[in-house]
């Protein structure tokens, strides 16, 4: 039972109910030269997610998500006879359909968990961002000025700045400094 996704996907349930009856997903994309590239399609995580053994083009962004052998099986595009043979592949190895489809669920699970994922970006807009700025010195000087209006616009609720002079302070560091702003001279 083995389904072909169409160019013009149905909507999510019915992927979902397509997927569900699936043994494997065949995914032959190709280049085109007026559609660009594919990027990584969902229906593939939605496939590993589900415990759906796949079979996809090597190209675009898909080898980032397949790992040949390990979560999937890759072939090279518009190579039917590869194809058919994958697909024969799995058809007669239980044992590898086994490995691949746990792999491709933890992969999944690990690398796409929506929410851990949300979790993730909320921590990051929470988190206070460290940054350093490097110079050669807070002397007077166009790169200068221009480093100490922007240290001193910073929302330090969100960035903490520091200044990193390679030689030394130079006569604005002061300036940064009453800005609450550390700066650090090298030398």
């Amino acid at each position: 039972n083995v389904r072909k996704a169409s160019r013009s996907p149905p909507a999510n349930s019915k992927i979902n109910d397509l997927l569900n009856k699936a043994d494997i997903l065949a995914l032959p994309s190709i280049w085109s030269d007026t559609d660009g590239q594919e990027g990584i399609p969902v229906v593939l995580m939605e496939a590993m997610a589900k415990g759906v053994p796949i079979i996809a083009s090597k190209i675009s962004g898909i080898p980032e998500l397949v790992e040949n052998g390990k979560t999937g099986l890759l072939i090279e595009p518009k190579d039917d006879d590869d194809l058919a043979k994958k697909i024969l592949e799995l058809t007669q190895n239980p044992e590898l359909i086994k490995g691949i489809t746990r792999n491709a669920r933890i992969k999944i699970q690990e690398e796409f968990n929506i929410s851990k994922s949300a979790e993730q970006l909320v921590n990051i807009f929470h988190k206070k961002i460290k940054v350093l700025f490097v110079i050669w010195s807070l002397e007077r000087g166009g790169a200068e000025r221009f480093l100490t209006a922007l240290v001193k616009t910073l929302d330090k609720t969100k960035i903490d700045p520091t200044v990193c002079c390679l030689n030394w302070k130079g006569e604005w560091a002061k300036e940064v400094e009453d800005a609450g702003i550390k700066v650090i001279a090298l030398n």
